[in-house]
């Protein structure tokens, strides 16, 4: 199963066609589309979303705003997987892409130059009608009344399935390449594609049903009969796409409450280095400890000076301990040269400006959910109907919910919250970002970010869980409960 991880942040100002990151060199790509993209009237902004196949980061995408009649670019330092709609390709720096769609609004890219490569026009169609051709395992939903036995016999179905539909697209795969006669590039890119893809589909018909196998006492030890997955790879080769994302799955899984985007709270640090490194081995220990260093460090979270030794003596990866270094040098630039300035907010009309904690006094005797967002941020458009939904099942006297943008430009932040149909009531746009004090209270480095108030005013929650994930009803509903 393919995750996608939030590109690390870009460290120097862009100096010519190139400019350096954390990454490395990274390099110009461009997009434009066709005017049937812009007809599609399910999604008033056309992005193209990517995701890096080396780096460190958290579960969001970077976006890529499409325009009409004009070619956008963003930058990658590697052959970058761009997602458009269901279509799936594999761009190089420098290319130029061009995204057009038939009467259904089905995305189709090509080569711009297109003619003068027809080759890569053949390989940007091989990851997309992979998708289109692909098979993936699918559990059934059990009936009402099931009891752990019929969850036992599915599971032991589904696990055959996944051996057989792993085995079978794998054939595709490379029937695909044939047809298309794909370069030997594109196949060294692309050869773990496939490899372990549906490897960690059981973890999540384990987590639909995570109630009743815990009540039943089988969840942890199934869990965690998955860990080998991953903890069996020795060599950073073996540690593709697919498996960065189980490995992100299962120490999820394993620790809901104490995981590397909770490690911002008290003591939360400690308690996420140790469960992984006394749980997770090899390349998935390495970096699963690196993200969660970046995370520390991005979110200026104190890191004891034993725990650098332990981080040092426990990484084997050597780009990992680049990238943690530059950060870390990062960060105490940051902390010597930025001032801190109080957390301002601005209401719809754009007229009056209010203090956070001013704000947050209004609610008094309420319970506050703070979502963090911005216009451009694919997942935090996403999350928003699992947002609403709270808000709508919530009584309005027990929580309330505010929206705060951290877009740069007011008129972005406006339009998009018309297009979702804002409560202009509660959404307002962050002032001074790079200065906060809330934004460095919090570590603020990646949205979307919820955090939960209690009754008085005191942050209790600075990581809380998405809204489309179980884990922050249920915390929501023992609030209600005190």
């Amino acid at each position: 199963m393919l995750r996608l991880f939030l590109s690390v942040v870009l460290l120097f100002t862009i100096t010519s066609c190139s400019y350096r990151t954390l990454e490395g060199s990274v390099k110009p790509v461009y997009f434009s589309a066709a005017d049937v993209v812009f007809t599609d009237t399910a999604f008033p902004v056309q992005t193209v979303f990517f995701q890096n196949l080396k780096r460190l980061g958290a579960p969001c995408a970077e976006v890529v705003d499409l325009q009409k009649g004009k070619e956008v670019k963003t930058y990658i330092a590697l052959p970058t997987i761009f997602r458009k709609g269901n279509r799936e390709f594999l761009v190089y720096p420098k290319e130029h892409i061009f995204i057009s769609a038939d009467a259904s609004n089905y995305y189709i890219p090509t080569f711009s130059t297109m003619g003068k490569n027809k080759r890569r026009d053949s390989e940007l169609l091989v990851l997309t009608t992979f998708r289109e051709l692909e098979q993936k395992p699918v559990a059934p939903l059990l009936p009402e009344k099931y009891t752990v036995q019929t969850i036992l016999d599915v599971e032991k179905k589904l696990k055959e399935e996944i051996a057989a539909t792993e085995q079978a697209s794998q054939l595709l795969f490379d029937s695909l390449c044939t047809a298309y006669h794909v370069s030997r590039k594109f196949k060294k890119l692309t050869k773990d594609y496939i490899h372990n893809r549906y490897d960690f589909a059981v973890l999540d018909f384990y987590d639909v049903y995570r109630d009743t196998l815990i009540t039943h006492h089988e969840y942890w030890d199934k869990v965690r009969v998955l860990l080998p997955l991953v903890n069996g790879l020795t060599k950073p080769s073996q540690f593709n796409m697919n498996v960065e994302g189980g490995a992100n799955s299962l120490y999820g899984s394993l620790f809901p409450y104490n995981g590397i985007r909770n490690m911002a709270t008290k003591g939360g640090f400690k308690i996420c280095f140790d469960s992984v490194a006394a749980n997770f081995s090899g390349p998935a220990r390495d970096y699963l400890l690196s993200r969660l260093m970046y995370r520390a460090l991005t979110q200026g979270a104190d890191i004891p000076s034993d725990y650098r030794m332990l981080y040092r003596n426990y990484s084997m990866n050597k780009d990992y301990r680049k990238i943690i270094a530059r950060a870390s040098r990062k960060q105490k630039h940051l902390q010597q040269d930025s001032p801190t300035v109080p957390t301002e907010l601005t209401g719809v009309d754009g007229k009056i400006k209010i203090k956070f904690e001013e704000l947050l006094s209004r609610y008094k005797g309420k319970y506050v959910l703070v979502d963090f967002w911005a216009s451009w941020c694919v997942p935090c458009v996403k999350e928003m109907p699992a947002l609403e939904a709270l808000r709508q099942k919530y009584p309005a006297d027990k929580i309330a919910f505010l929206s705060v943008s951290l877009d740069t430009k007011r008129e972005e932040w406006l339009n998009r919250r018309n297009q979702l149909h804002g409560d202009s009531v509660s959404s307002y746009l962050l002032l001074n970002k790079d200065h906060a004090a809330l934004v460095k209270e919090i570590g603020l480095s990646t949205i979307p970010r919820y955090v939960l108030y209690d009754k008085k005013g005191k942050m209790i929650n600075a990581d809380a869980p998405f809204p489309s994930q179980p884990r922050l009803k249920e915390l929501l509903d023992q609030l209600l409960l005190q």
